[in-house]
C-alpha cells in the first residue's frame, strides 16, 4: 500500500511565514514548532495516539518539474510516513516498489520507469519508504507534510494507529 486518505476537513494551518514561490529547484523548509503551526484539533487527535509530529516540512517544487525517485530519509535511517496537504498548485505523487532501493537511494530518475500508482497526495498519509517523486504542472506545488524522526513508524503501523481514531 502506497498512501491512504485521511478523514480530517482540510486543515487551516497556521502559517505566519512567507512560502517562497517555485523556483528551479525543490525548497525543503524544515518548522520543529509543531503546535504552533498545526490546527488544534488535528494535533490533539494525533497525540491521543502518540503520534504527535515531531517537525512540519514544507516542499516548494518547482514549475512542470519531475521529481527524482528517492525513499525519504538517509542511508542509515529510512522515514516511513508523511501526512501531506497540498497548499498551492497541483501534481501528483508517483510508486515503484519494484525499483531496487539503491536505484532510489541513488536519487536516479528514470523517466521510463513503470508507474505502479499515483495519487493528488493532498489530504493522504503516504508510504515515503517505498520508491516515489512529485511530477507537477504548471503552477508548481506547495506541499505542507507532517512527518516524525524517533517516532516514526512502517507505513502499515500507522495505518493502523491512525484507523483506531478514524483519521484513516
Amino acid at each position: 500500500m502506497f498512501f491512504k486518505k485521511i478523514n480530517f476537513h482540510k486543515p487551516v494551518w497556521n502559517i505566519n511565514f512567507d512560502i517562497p514561490k517555485p523556483g528551479l529547484t525543490v525548497q525543503e523548509i524544515h518548522y520543529k514548532n509543531v503546535e504552533e503551526i498545526i490546527p488544534v484539533d488535528l494535533l490533539g487527535k494525533l497525540q491521543a495516539i502518540d503520534q504527535a509530529p515531531e517537525y512540519i516540512r514544507i516542499f516548494v517544487w518547482p514549475k512542470n518539474y519531475c521529481g527524482i525517485w528517492h525513499i525519504d530519509g538517509v542511508w542509515a535511517t529510512t522515514r516511513y510516513c508523511a501526512m501531506n496537504w497540498i497548499l498551492q498548485g497541483s501534481g501528483i505523487v508517483q510508486f515503484n516498489s519494484n525499483m531496487q532501493d539503491w536505484e532510489a537511494r541513488t536519487h536516479k530518475n528514470y523517466l521510463t520507469t513503470v508507474v505502479e500508482s499515483e495519487s493528488i497526495a493532498d489530504g493522504y498519509l503516504i508510504n515515503t519508504g517505498v520508491p516515489h517523486r512529485v511530477i507537477t504542472q504548471e503552477d508548481g506545488r506547495v506541499t505542507v507534510s507532517l512527518a516524525w524522526k524517533s517516532k516514526d513508524i512502517p507505513f502499515s503501523e500507522m495505518v493502523g494507529k491512525l484507523s483506531k481514531i478514524g483519521l484513516v
